[in-house]
């Protein structure tokens, strides 16, 4: 499965064939296997695992020290070469779903080793792009009659006996920050750390662990420390729980030792990275449509009840009545 989304949503084609000028990012999918088992006592079991996800940025202005955004690590495979042996990877994501007769469900997920890219560049093409989906049209309703409108009541909604249990695990996943992207000095902050989700629901029962293991954060600066990383946060545990049971709800966070470095090349790249975000993310000046600030800044319209019984007032003639004189006293 191969998806490029492009800017220009509104230009008129006339070929399939798109500018990459105009484009923001290709997502790519590899080997899908999808596999969906249903018993005869009314059981099933379902599979889903996908060997590979890439996500590319493309346009002129893309990073130049990498364009990949979402992608699975490079692994050394030099040992492997050596012997001519191949071994087969798991699956970069691996969902099963199993769900006995009595409707009770079950759904495990393992996301293999990725590592995802950001930069402040990139996530201003975002947020345009979320925009420009936006419809920008107002529709207008009109007046809406009161009397037209009936009254609606929402039961609510009976919490369910069946059991939900979900639990997601995220092998070593890598959020990689680049802090400058228009140089040729390469400075970025790598945070790893392993995510555990575990959710289960039974009756009125409501459980949610996430935990965070091994949480920590390092600093690359290529031109002053080489390879060498600057530890900027050591390693820590984190979890947060939330336990609902009878509308009694009870949300818990436990942290370990934390441990913060911080040096002036940390500092600077942070304030570079404000700097950034203050250029990229402008907001524009909106020119408001005089119809649409006519509507905002005027009364609210009061319907009038032609049914309402009202007094009747006297009847005014305003038009100038003429009398005729007597005639002695025009003499």
């Amino acid at each position: 499965v191969k998806i490029i989304l492009f800017f220009d949503a509104n230009e008129l084609l006339s070929s399939p064939i798109r500018d990459l000028n105009h484009g923001l990012c290709k997502f790519e999918i590899n080997d899908i296997d999808t596999s969906l088992i249903v018993y005869t006592d009314k059981s099933s079991d379902g599979k889903l695992s996908i060997d590979k996800i890439l996500i590319e940025e493309i346009g002129p202005d893309v990073n130049i020290h990498s364009k990949t955004v979402l992608s699975s690590p490079a692994e050394d495979g030099r040992s492997n070469n050596i012997c001519n042996i191949t071994i087969n990877k798991p699956p970069i994501v691996d969902v099963t779903f199993h769900q006995n007769q009595n409707r009770d469900s079950s759904i495990d997920v393992i996301v293999g080793r990725m590592c995802l890219s950001l930069s402040i560049p990139f996530c201003e093409k975002v947020a345009l792009y979320v925009l420009e989906c936006i419809p920008k049209d107002i529709q207008d309703l009109g007046i809406v009659n009161l009397g037209y409108e009936g009254e609606t009541k929402t039961e609510r909604r009976k919490g369910s006996s069946n059991s939900l249990t979900v639990s997601v695990r995220v092998n070593r996943p890598e959020l990689l920050f680049l802090v400058e992207t228009t140089s040729n000095k390469k400075r970025y902050f790598i945070t790893k750390s392993e995510v555990l989700i575990d959710l289960s629901r039974h009756c009125n029962r409501l459980n949610l662990v996430t935990s965070l293991s091994g949480l920590h954060s390092l600093f690359y600066d290529l031109n002053e420390y080489s390879d060498e990383p600057y530890v900027v946060l050591k390693q820590c545990d984190v979890e947060l729980s939330r336990n609902v049971e009878d509308n009694n709800e009870k949300i818990s966070l436990n942290i370990s030792g934390i441990y913060v470095k911080i040096c002036s090349e940390v500092i600077h790249s942070v304030n570079d990275i404000l700097n950034d975000i203050v250029e990229h993310f402008k907001v524009p000046e909106i020119e408001i449509d005089k119809r649409l600030h006519r509507k905002l800044s005027a009364k609210e319209i009061v319907t009038e009840d032609l049914w309402e019984p009202k007094k009747i007032e006297p009847y005014v003639n305003k038009e100038a009545v003429h009398t005729t004189l007597p005639t002695h006293v025009t003499n």
